[in-house]
């Protein structure tokens, strides 16, 4: 989950608009009612300059588009897209991510969801940890 948002969050600083605010929305719900496992949905949403949103925009097509390889991981690694589609792919068994685009106002929305497990600590009354 850490790996795919500093992916997100890095590219949309990166190829967004500067002074524009990046937008990020995270929901989770909880797979049963015993389960430790949640599906959590994270989009992260940025301007892109006018003049270079066509050119981004087919960019994330690309590597949507794109095949890898688990091998390549290993050898080159992975950033950006192609790292995501390869954490989600093994974790779900197809890659998750998706993106929306409004050319109106040049907003690009990158969306990926993960099941996870949740963390919980349970500590006695008065005990050091």
């Amino acid at each position: 989950l850490y790996d795919c948002l500093a992916v997100l969050l890095q590219n949309a600083h990166k190829h967004g608009e500067d002074g524009k605010p990046l937008l990020v929305n995270a929901c989770a719900s909880r797979v049963a009612t015993e389960s430790a496992l949640n599906i959590v949905t994270v989009a992260i949403t940025s301007t892109v300059d006018h003049g270079k949103y066509l050119e981004s925009k087919q960019r994330i097509l690309q590597a949507l588009q794109s095949t890898e390889a688990g091998i390549d991981m290993v050898t080159e690694g992975y950033t950006g897209i192609k790292k995501i589609k390869f954490i989600t792919r093994t974790s779900e068994g197809y890659h998750t991510i998706r993106y929306d685009a409004d050319d109106d106002t040049k907003e690009l929305t990158l969306i990926f969801t993960l099941h996870t497990e949740s963390a919980k600590e349970e500590f006695e009354i008065g005990a050091e940890s």
